[in-house]
């Protein structure tokens, strides 16, 4: 098995060297040992986050070189459209709490005899988890950029969801249900026939067993991240009590099917009141002087091929390529000594992304509030701005 540095040099050509993550993360917890490596809730890894941001604000060079990397191959704006992939982010968790990704074992289905809805239920649950610890503690992880309004909360069988309810609604690859409107349309058609308790009652036994494992949500800002975690009581509540108030509830929270996945509002779910919040603008911290080692290795890289695929290249003139490197490398290091004594602001902790969530909560427009019809066709919007 490859190391996230030995699969980032083997499946990129990366511009410098990057220093291996999982060293910097060992010594991290070498260097705090009263943290739980092995997290058994949120609460463990909200810890984690704090004290590395933390020590990154104080310029620690081992907290600086993981931040480094998150920036530099997780969050920046160049590679987080097109080349970071939720997979990259789930290695850099696995790693950070010593967890093993679920996709490189074999998941196992749970044993169900019940009946049809159950059968679904256990092979949503089983595709939710995205890390498992060697604790039994599981966690599910949401990645996407700031751009992203909702969140995919991936299978929720609509076969299981509406059997015995609705008509012709059962079927992965049924169409009708992509848009807030369509599900409105529906939720109200349960509701006049009299069947809106008895699809509460299957959603809320569908959520409670298929959300089990708690969220961490990690929002790829360009300069920033933002990671949030959720619990999953937290998590479920929400949801149910939006689809327990009625139709138009439900579809301030539920937007839509694609596929057999449920897609939900992404905002409603980062409120204060829901989720702990723990962000850093990269801007604010002295991570890029980091940058200066990989440029000068890069050099020495340079400068060493073009030595040794010299005709006269022997040991004898070893020390005519070191002068060539040494000055400049003495400066990077004295540069990088002169950062120890330098400390920054907590302002580093503030990102606008949070700030504009904390603005939507204490404005009241962060909450499961009615649906309200668009003057014109028969499309639906949620009565506050994002």
């Amino acid at each position: 098995m490859h190391t996230l540095f030995e699969k980032e040099i083997i499946n990129s050509n990366h511009e410098y060297y990057i220093p291996q993550l999982s060293n910097s993360i060992e010594n991290f917890y070498l260097l705090n040992a009263d943290l739980n490596r092995i997290p058994s809730s949120t609460a463990d890894m909200l810890l984690v986050f704090q004290r590395l941001f933390d020590k990154a604000l104080k310029n620690d060079f081992t907290s600086l070189s993981i931040i480094n990397y998150m920036h530099n191959n997780l969050t920046d704006e160049s590679k987080a459209k097109r080349k970071v992939t939720a997979r990259d982010i789930e290695d850099f968790i696995a790693d950070l709490f010593e967890g093993t990704v679920t996709d490189e074992e074999s998941r196992q289905n749970l044993t169900s005899t019940i009946d049809i809805v159950d059968s679904y239920i256990s092979s949503n649950y089983r595709e939710k988890c995205d890390i498992q610890f060697n604790n039994s503690y599981k966690l599910s992880i949401k990645s996407f950029i700031s751009d992203n309004k909702e969140i995919n909360c991936g299978s929720f069988a609509r076969e299981a969801l509406f059997k015995d309810i609705v008509e012709n609604y059962g079927g992965e690859r049924k169409n009708g249900l992509g848009s807030k409107g369509q599900f409105l349309d529906l939720f109200e058609k349960i509701k006049d026939n009299g069947k809106w308790t008895d699809f509460t009652n299957r959603f809320t036994y569908m959520t409670n067993n298929i959300f089990k494992d708690d969220l961490l949500i990690f929002i790829k800002g360009g300069n920033n991240v933002d990671i949030y975690l959720v619990d999953s009581e937290k998590f479920r509540n929400t949801l149910i009590s939006a689809v327990s108030s009625g139709p138009k509830f439900a579809v301030s929270v539920l937007n839509r099917y694609e596929g057999n996945s449920i897609r939900i509002e992404r905002d409603i779910f980062l409120s204060p009141k829901i989720s702990t919040h723990i962000g850093l603008n990269f801007n604010k911290t002295n991570e890029n002087a980091l940058n200066k080692i990989d440029v000068e290795l890069q050099k020495l890289k340079d400068v060493t091929l073009n030595f040794i695929s010299n005709d006269t290249a022997s040991l004898n003139n070893y020390s005519q390529l070191i002068s060539t490197f040494n000055s400049s490398y003495q400066n990077t290091i004295s540069d990088l000594l002169s950062l120890k004594s330098m400390t920054l602001s907590s302002d580093a902790l503030i990102t606008s992304f949070h700030q504009n969530v904390l603005n939507l909560y204490s404005s009241n427009k962060l909450s499961i509030i009615d649906m309200k019809k668009k003057k014109r066709g028969n499309s639906y919007s949620i009565v506050r701005e994002l």
